[in-house]
């Protein structure tokens, strides 16, 4: 039981330490104005890969004796990018609700110059902007924050327990 009850501490302290730091460098990016940079973006993955990685090689060598099942690094991994995810929701609730509600409407406008620059129709436009107002307010956007960071967060896992895992001997005292 204590080492359960250490594995959820772990996956509370990664999960925490992962989501801060994307919330960090979300407002980095939103100071800097490039939250919408395709290269900055993937630094996100690099950041959720790392913070997998850690967590589960410190749930296996110092939690678990230096072993670890591969569904033991699947769940914590996943719950450590559930906790991220709880954590960024929250915050992209409050961001886009009382500290920036204006950043919703830029990033309409950018998204409909980009289909312009594509060469939609004006009636193709109109109806993806639309689709994409329904979307673009704080409540569903930190819903899918939660369900996007939890599913990037498990098919990620799904390496990370692979390369991390390491089984006990079968025949071991």
């Amino acid at each position: 039981m204590k080492n359960q009850s250490k594995f959820y501490q772990n996956a509370l302290q990664y999960g925490a330490i992962l989501g801060l730091t994307l919330i960090f460098y979300f407002m980095v990016l939103n100071a800097l104005g490039a939250t919408q940079s395709k290269i900055a973006g993937l630094a996100n993955y690099v950041f959720v890969v790392v913070a997998l990685y850690m967590g589960n090689k410190v749930l296996r060598d110092q939690i678990q004796g230096g072993y670890l099942s591969y569904a033991r690094a699947l769940g914590s991994g996943t719950l450590i990018s559930t906790v991220s995810g709880v954590l960024q929701s929250v915050f992209m609730l409050v961001f886009y609700k009382f500290i920036s509600p204006e950043s919703l409407v830029q990033i309409m406008n950018i998204v409909e110059e980009e289909m312009v620059l594509s060469g939609k129709t004006d009636q193709e436009i109109e109806l993806a902007m639309k689709m994409s107002g329904y979307f673009m307010n704080p409540a569903v956007m930190s819903v899918m924050t939660l369900l996007g960071t939890v599913l990037m967060g498990f098919i990620f896992s799904l390496i990370v327990a692979a390369i991390v895992k390491k089984d006990e001997p079968m025949f071991s005292n």
